[in-house]
This record gives structure tokens, C-alpha cells and sequence, in this order.
């Protein structure tokens, strides 16, 4: 996942760069790869998301336990 990051962070330098519309060809193949990649990782994103959700919903459970 690390390095899905970097390739996104990467592209992200490129597409932010001033003259990086001037090659128009170019510059869709680098859009189209960064956004592969954003594809690729979406899905751990969403389920390490899903990991910490359950965390704070087990947390939460163990202080209304320790409540009553």
C-alpha cells in the first residue's frame, strides 16, 4: 500500500507542475495511470476505514459495558 502512495503522490507532483497540460497526449496517459492506481488502492483505503470504524464501535461497546 506504501507504495501505491508514492506513485500516487508521484503523479500528483506531476499533474501540479505548470507546464504539464503542454504535452495534452502525454498528459492524459499520466492521468489515466494515476487514476489505475487511485483504483487499486481505493478498496484497502476504504476497508483499513472499515478496521478503524470497528475499533472505535468496540471501544465504544467496552465503556457502555463498563457503565453499567
Amino acid at each position: 500500500m506504501p507504495q501505491l502512495e508514492q506513485q500516487i503522490s508521484g503523479f500528483d507532483e506531476r499533474m501540479s507542475a505548470t507546464d504539464f497540460w503542454d504535452d495534452a497526449e502525454k498528459a492524459q496517459q499520466v492521468v489515466g495511470e494515476a487514476n489505475r492506481v487511485k483504483r487499486r488502492l481505493n478498496p484497502f483505503l476504504a476497508l483499513e476505514q472499515r478496521a478503524e470504524d470497528l475499533d472505535t464501535l468496540i471501544e465504544l461497546a467496552r465503556e457502555a459495558d463498563d457503565a453499567d
